[in-house]
C-alpha cells in the first residue's frame, strides 16, 4: 500500500476565546474544502454563560469571520441558530451576517421538530 504524501487541506479550524488568562468558550470553523463547495464554510460558537451579553461573541465570531474569507479566499460563510436563539441571532446581525431564510421543522430532538435560522456573510 503507497501512502498518500500530498498534505490535505483541513475540514475545520478551531479558536480558543480567552478573557482574563482563561479559555472562555470557543468559535468553530467547519465544512471547510468541502468536494464541490470549496468557497464556504460553516461557523459556530460557544461562550460561557457568564461572559455573555459583553459582546465578546460578536468580536471573536467578527474576527474569525475576516481572517477565513482572506486566509481561505471563501465567498461564504453559514452561521445556523434555533428560531428562539434571539443571543445568537444578535450576534450573527452585530458581526455582518444576513438573514436568509428559516428552515421549518429542519431538526428533531426528542421528539420534537425545531425551526433553524440560516445566516450568510457573503463578500
Amino acid at each position: 500500500m503507497l501512502l498518500d504524501t500530498k498534505k490535505k487541506p483541513p475540514t475545520r479550524e478551531l479558536f480558543a476565546v480567552e478573557a482574563d488568562h482563561h479559555m472562555i468558550g470557543l468559535i468553530d470553523l467547519h465544512d471547510l474544502h468541502q468536494q464541490y463547495f470549496e468557497h464556504k464554510a460553516t461557523i459556530g460558537y460557544f461562550i460561557h454563560p457568564s461572559y455573555r451579553g459583553k459582546g465578546i461573541a460578536t468580536a471573536a465570531v467578527k474576527a474569525v469571520t475576516r481572517y477565513a474569507m482572506k486566509k481561505y479566499k471563501l465567498r461564504r460563510i453559514e452561521g445556523w441558530c434555533r428560531t428562539w436563539n434571539k443571543a445568537s441571532s444578535r450576534v450573527l446581525e452585530k458581526a455582518g451576517y444576513k438573514l436568509e431564510g428559516i428552515l421549518r421543522k429542519h431538526k428533531c430532538r426528542d421528539g420534537k421538530f425545531l425551526d433553524d435560522m440560516v445566516w450568510a456573510y457573503v463578500r
